[in-house]
């Protein structure tokens, strides 16, 4: 697994209790040699659509890669969010050979 996936997964494994996080956090790079991926869902439900979005940056906070989609509803808040991850491991995994990240 490439490190681009494991950063992911660590991040995905180790979320802090919504109490613990501040008020207001600013975008951080990753360690250089690193990618950080950023995901989001939003849920429409009076317009019965979600979509999902997705930016990964390398260390240096140079784009690598971004997507925004629609995806099928009716989902969960959370079915939501966990979509958004899946694209962005995706993404992260097919790519992260051609950026030259996690050798």
């Amino acid at each position: 697994m490439d490190s681009c996936v494991e950063a992911a997964l660590d991040s995905v494994l180790h979320l802090p209790n919504a109490q613990q996080q501040p008020l207001f956090s600013a975008w951080l790079p990753p360690s250089v040699g690193l990618c950080k991926i950023n995901v989001d869902g939003a849920l429409f439900t009076s317009w019965k659509q979600a979509g999902i979005g997705v930016v990964i940056r390398d260390g240096e906070g140079r784009l690598l890669a971004a997507l925004c989609r629609k995806i099928k509803s009716p989902l969960t808040a959370l079915e939501v969010e966990a979509k958004a991850y899946e694209a962005g491991m995706l993404l992260a995994t097919f790519g992260a050979a051609r950026w030259g990240v996690g050798r």
